[in-house]
């Protein structure tokens, strides 16, 4: 069963507006995480190396949490989309029988309301995005071993980051 909240506008123009939020299916979910992380390295305004507890070398699960200001501010218009598909209003709320509908450009009038409904929706998601950022963390942390390890050795080598995919992960 897919994760779903009913999540109600308590200001600004959309208020008393209610919507139904639901969690991607699993793979969907799983490219969106990896969308996320992407759109981070991409964005020109952060760097990793400027804050040394989210160094994509030793970046943890937990860390994940202090990233969700630098992702609202820097997702990617297709990212932004995805988290919006996930997003339904309830057009009576009153009704318990009236089906949630895709939002319409129409239904929104607030800005804020877009921005609230894809914080959840991004919320909703938070667990694919730990993952994803464990395996790069896992992953880089391996390269980083084995790059030491070869010049403990004297092997005066660099290893080579970008590989072919793997089947596992759409990264690596």
């Amino acid at each position: 069963m897919i994760k779903s909240i009913e999540y109600l506008i308590n200001k600004g123009k959309d208020k008393g507006k209610l919507f139904v939020i639901s969690r991607l299916p699993l793979l969907k979910a799983d490219k969106l995480a990896v969308r996320v992380l992407q759109d981070l390295a991409k964005a020109q305004s952060f760097r990793w190396e400027s804050n040394p507890e989210i160094n994509i070398a030793n970046l943890k699960a937990t860390a994940i949490e202090r990233l969700l200001p630098f992702i609202n501010a820097n997702i990617s218009e297709q990212t932004s989309l995805n988290l919006l598909d996930c997003c339904k209003i309830k057009r009576d709320p009153e009704n318990p029988l009236a089906k949630p509908s895709k939002i319409l450009e129409g239904d929104l009038e607030d800005p804020i309301t877009f921005m609230e409904l894809q914080n959840v929706a991004l919320n909703l998601h938070i667990d694919f995005i730990k993952a994803t950022s464990f395996q790069l963390a896992f992953a880089t942390e391996t390269l980083s071993q084995a790059q030491m390890a070869r010049q403990k050795k004297g092997q005066n080598c660099q290893i080579i980051t970008k590989t072919k995919k793997s089947r596992f992960h759409p990264l690596f």
